[in-house]
């Protein structure tokens, strides 16, 4: 049995914090500083630093990722940009405590070995993106079986599942496809897109998943979307 974690997710673009809709259209939420520290104050579990930046070949910002990883008081991911094991060298030397890899599953699969003979499996997060809503569950389900077969034969240490048609929509988590994964993995595998209450993301727990990412959800109040960072209890989180 894996350890239940509730992972806040927080997207930049530049130095700005931003959230998306189906990772489009980003909205600007802050200084991601600032919300680190309100999610020290809320001892969050860990946090996930996706760079969603689209201009491509523009370098990794080590010094802001240096700030953060100094400013945070619990376990880091680093995701976006990463081509090169000297990029995740470098990220881990800062202070974080995993690389989260999608791009270069395909493009680069040695860096994941790499990481994993230098680090440990464990600073290795294989992610990759799903439409839950465009197939038949049964077909997603499928899809994401054989992408946790690569992954674990790579040497990843975890699975992240981000289901594009569901980020920042607050319309809830795909449970059907959540439930079918369950048994999938021998490995911590997370699932992230659409989360909208805290009765959801304890389904998602209770379907198997080790872990569950947030973005909007920890992020906007009300209809008209009103910032506000937010966290549950501690009591309140399935262990």
């Amino acid at each position: 049995m894996f350890e239940k974690r509730v992972i806040p997710v927080l997207t930049v673009m530049s130095e700005d914090l931003v959230k998306t809709r189906q990772f489009q259209n980003p909205s600007y939420l802050g200084d991601p500083l600032n919300v680190i520290r309100i999610f020290n104050e809320k001892e969050v579990d860990e946090l996930i630093l996706l760079d969603i930046g689209k201009v491509r070949n523009t370098p990794i910002n080590f010094e802001l990722l240096s700030n953060l990883s100094e400013e945070c008081n619990m376990p880091l991911t680093y995701g976006g940009r990463i081509s090169h094991f000297e990029d995740a060298q470098r990220i881990l030397q800062l202070g974080f405590e995993k690389i989260l890899v999608r791009r270069a599953l395909e493009n680069n699969p040695d860096v994941i070995n790499q990481i994993a003979s230098n680090y440990g499996s464990q600073s290795v997060v294989c992610a990759f993106d799903v439409k839950s809503d465009a197939k038949a569950a049964s077909e997603v389900i499928e899809e994401v079986a054989l992408k946790v077969a690569t992954a674990q034969e790579l040497g990843g240490g975890e699975i992240f599942i981000n289901d594009i048609d569901r980020d920042g929509t607050l319309q809830g988590a795909n449970q059907k496809v959540i439930e079918g994964l369950s048994g999938l993995s021998k490995i911590p595998m997370v699932w992230g897109g659409g989360f909208n209450s805290q009765r959801d993301i304890d389904q998602g727990l209770e379907s198997g998943l080790s872990g569950v990412a947030v973005g909007a959800y920890f992020s906007y109040f009300g209809k008209y979307r009103s910032v506000l960072i937010t966290y549950p209890e501690r009591n309140r989180v399935i262990l």
